[in-house]
C-alpha cells in the first residue's frame, strides 16, 4: 500500500489548482505544478518506487534520449533550452503519477468535475473575447488560439463520457450546456483540424450511446445558431478561411524543407529546439517568426532522431495499452474512454501542431495520462485483493 508523508488534501488541492489554471494563467500553472513536484521530491524513496510502472519507464526512456541528443546537439546553445523548458513536463509527471494513485476514485472524479467546470469557464471567456472583437480567433487569457483549441479538444470527450446521474434533469442540462460552450469555443478558434476531431468525438459519443439523439439535435442547433451570431460579430479571420479553405499555413513549405534534410541526421537528430538553426527554406515561408515543424512527429525526429521518435511512440503505445486494457472492467469504463479519447486528441492534432514542448499542453498531457494510469493502478489493486 502506498502512503504519503503529507495529508492527501495538500497534493489534492494543489493538483486541483493545476487542473483549473491551464489556460487562465501560465504563471499560476507553473507555480502549482512546481510545488506538487517539490512535494514529491521529499516523499520517501520506498514509497516513490511503488508508483514505478511501465508508463514511468517509457517517460524515463523518452527523457533520457532527449537529454542525450541535447548533449550531442549540433547547436548546443539552442538545445540547452531543454533543461528549463521541458523540466516541468517530467517533474509534474512523476509527482502526478504518484499522487493520483493515492487518491480514491471518488476524489479523482471530483478532480475531473472541477477540471471540466474550469474548461467550460475558459471556453466562455474565449467566446466572449471573440464576440467583442478583442481577438481575431477565440483564445484564452494566457495562451494563443492553438493551445486554446487543443485544450478544449482534450476536454470535449470527457464532457461527453463523464458519468452523471441521468435521473437528475439538472445534470443533463449542465452537460449539454457545457458541451455547447466547449464546441463553440473550438469552432470560434477557427482550427479546421480541431473542428474535424471534435466532430469525430461526437460521432463516437453517438455510436456508444453517450449522447441521445434529441440531445445532439439540441446541441447542433444551439452551436450552429451561436456560431452564426459569433461570426456575424467577428468575421475577419473567417473570410480568409473561406477564401482559402485548403490553405496550408506554410506547411507545404515546411514539408518541402523537411524532405531536403530528412536523412542528414537520422539517429540522434540535430538536437532539441534547433528548428531555427536547421530549417533550409526560411526565405519561402510567409510567417518569418515560425518556430517549429507544425508536426510533433517531425519535430521529435529532427530534434532527437529515430531513437527519440521510437521512444515517443513507445510512450504513446504504453498509454493506449494500459487504457485499452481497462475497458475490460466495467468500473470507471466511461471515464477511461473519455481519457483515451483525450489522449487521441493530442495524437491526431500532433500531425498539424505539437504539445511536448508547449508549457501548457505538455502539462495537460501529463495530467491526462497520469490520471488514466491511476485507474490502471486501482484496477490491478482490486484484482489482487480478489
Amino acid at each position: 500500500m502506498m502512503t504519503s508523508k503529507y495529508k492527501l488534501n495538500i497534493p489534492f488541492y494543489l493538483i486541483l489548482a493545476v487542473a483549473c489554471s491551464f489556460v487562465f494563467s501560465l504563471f499560476l500553472l507553473q507555480v502549482f505544478a512546481t510545488i506538487v513536484g517539490l512535494l514529491w521530491l521529499f516523499e520517501k524513496n520506498k514509497e516513490k518506487k511503488k508508483a514505478f510502472d511501465l508508463l514511468t519507464i517509457s517517460v524515463l526512456a523518452f527523457g533520457i534520449i532527449r537529454l542525450i541528443t541535447a548533449f550531442f546537439s549540433e547547436f548546443p546553445k539552442a538545445s540547452s533550452e531543454i533543461y528549463l523548458k521541458e523540466a516541468l513536463f517530467y517533474l509534474f509527471f512523476f509527482s502526478a503519477n504518484f499522487y493520483f494513485k493515492l487518491f480514491l476514485p471518488e476524489k479523482r472524479s471530483d478532480m475531473i468535475r472541477f477540471f471540466l467546470l474550469a474548461a467550460v469557464a475558459a471556453s466562455l471567456t474565449g467566446i466572449i473575447s471573440f464576440n467583442l472583437n478583442f481577438v481575431e480567433r477565440a483564445q484564452s487569457f494566457s495562451s494563443g488560439y492553438t493551445v486554446f483549441s487543443s485544450y478544449l479538444l482534450a476536454v470535449l470527450p470527457l464532457l461527453i463520457f463523464f458519468p452523471i446521474n441521468n435521473k437528475v434533469k439538472k445534470n443533463q442540462y449542465l452537460r449539454i450546456g457545457g458541451i455547447i460552450i466547449v464546441a463553440l469555443g473550438i469552432i470560434t478558434s477557427l482550427g479546421r483540424t480541431s473542428v474535424a476531431i471534435a466532430a469525430l468525438f461526437f460521432i463516437v459519443g453517438i455510436a456508444l450511446r453517450k449522447i441521445r439523439f434529441k440531445d445532439i439535435l439540441t446541441i447542433s442547433f444551439a452551436v450552429a445558431l451561436l456560431s452564426l451570431l459569433s461570426f456575424h460579430n467577428n468575421s475577419l479571420q473567417l473570410h480568409g478561411r473561406i477564401g482559402n479553405p485548403v490553405g496550408f499555413s506554410d506547411r507545404d513549405i515546411l514539408y518541402k524543407g523537411a524532405k531536403e534534410i530528412l536523412f542528414t541526421h537520422p539517429i540522434l537528430g540535430y538536437g532539441p529546439h534547433t528548428f531555427k538553426n536547421i530549417f533550409p527554406l526560411f526565405n519561402e515561408v510567409i510567417d518569418k517568426g515560425i518556430g517549429g515543424w507544425h508536426n510533433e512527429f517531425l519535430q521529435i525526429y529532427f530534434d532527437s532522431g529515430v531513437l527519440g521518435l521510437l521512444s515517443f511512440l513507445f510512450l504513446i503505445s504504453v498509454v493506449y495499452y494500459s487504457g485499452i486494457g481497462l475497458l475490460k472492467n466495467k468500473v470507471n469504463r466511461d471515464i477511461v474512454i473519455g481519457l483515451l479519447l483525450s489522449v487521441t486528441s493530442f495524437i491526431i492534432s500532433a500531425f498539424t501542431s505539437g504539445f511536448i514542448t508547449s508549457p501548457v499542453l505538455s502539462v495537460l498531457f501529463v495530467f491526462i495520462i497520469t490520471l488514466l494510469n491511476s485507474y490502471d493502478f486501482t484496477a490491478r489493486g482490486i484484482k489482487q485483493a480478489v
